[in-house]
């Protein structure tokens, strides 16, 4: 899933790209700030440089899509992978 915050300030990332686990959990997730850098929080590593793995389940694709401040949509695991890799690197495209 991504999802794009439309009211992040400039110090907080604006787009997160997220694995949901069968459960409705979060298992890692990819923050990106506006000068391209890149977070990535996991399981065995919960919590990096402002960035967490959310504790509660993922709300519905209904709930998500009428929140007016949130742009989401569904991406593919390949997808996922592709940033993942750049995320461990820190920055797109590395």
């Amino acid at each position: 899933m991504i999802s794009m915050s439309l009211l992040a300030a400039d110090d907080e990332p604006f787009e997160f790209v997220t694995e949901i686990g069968t459960e409705g959990y979060e298992l890692r997730k990819v923050a990106q700030y506006m000068d391209g850098r890149l977070v990535c929080v996991d399981r065995e590593h919960p919590r990096r440089a402002g960035v967490q793995l959310g504790s509660n389940r993922v709300p519905s694709w209904t709930e998500l899509k009428a929140d007016d401040d949130l742009h989401v949509e569904e991406t593919s695991a390949e997808f996922f992978e592709r940033r993942w890799k750049e995320g461990i690197t820190g920055f797109i495209g590395q």
